[in-house]
């Protein structure tokens, strides 16, 4: 489950690194995002990437340009089989991931990637 805006719902805790580190506590694999806990580094390993990865998720949260994923509230793996993705509207595949929108919520787009 992820998503930038996943801080902003209150079914989830308030800050991003919060909501990425839930979970695997007690036993490894059993969190919200498999790096997290799968007992690995997670300092980054492609500066790089890195950086232009905080570069795009800056250019996202600011509005400069639409959330590929909508304001996505959860996604998983194209290889994992999810029963509660059912209650919910499926809205990109992106890579070898699929993202998912709360039928319920009001997406929350800022501002339009070809301005």
């Amino acid at each position: 489950m992820w998503s930038s805006s996943g801080a902003a719902d209150r079914r989830w805790p308030r800050r991003v690194c919060s909501v990425i580190k839930q979970g695997g506590y007690k036993k490894r694999h059993r969190c919200q995002f498999s790096w997290w806990c799968d007992g690995r580094s997670d300092k980054p390993m492609d500066r790089t990437a890195w950086k232009e990865s905080l570069h795009v998720a800056k250019m996202i949260k600011t509005g400069v340009v639409n959330d590929p994923t909508n304001s996505a509230l959860c996604y998983h793996a194209v290889s994992v089989s999810t029963s509660w993705a059912k209650k919910l509207d499926r809205y990109a595949r992106i890579g070898q991931h699929i993202f998912y929108t709360d039928p319920k919520r009001k997406p929350r787009q800022v501002a339009d990637a070809s301005e």
